[in-house]
């Protein structure tokens, strides 16, 4: 799932799926799972793509990634959540 643009190659993909009447969001990194956030309402589904990716990028986290780079702009303030959002811990002993 990686996208190519001439010689750059992103190495963050997200990907949401509905499990249990939530919307789970996860961040890969190099078909790798690096982090998880669910969400209670489908529209809290963009704010928790553009937290993960911001946390991503503030924390200098090694790949660089423009998508993850991008997200950092400035935040609303009505951008408020309609529902929870909770990060889900990764278990990274079970890992293949």
């Amino acid at each position: 799932m990686k996208t190519t643009s001439h010689l750059y190659t992103e190495p963050l993909a997200i990907r949401v799926t509905f499990i249990n009447k939530h919307w789970h969001v996860r961040l890969y990194c190099e078909d790798k799972l690096r982090e998880e956030m669910v969400c209670q309402v489908k529209a809290d589904v963009r704010l928790a793509i553009r937290d993960l990716l911001r946390w991503w990028d503030k924390l200098g986290n090694s790949p660089y990634s423009k998508m993850a780079d991008a997200s950092r702009s400035r935040q609303k303030n009505y951008e408020r959540p309609q529902g929870k959002i909770w990060k889900k811990p990764i278990d990274t002993t079970v890992r293949g």
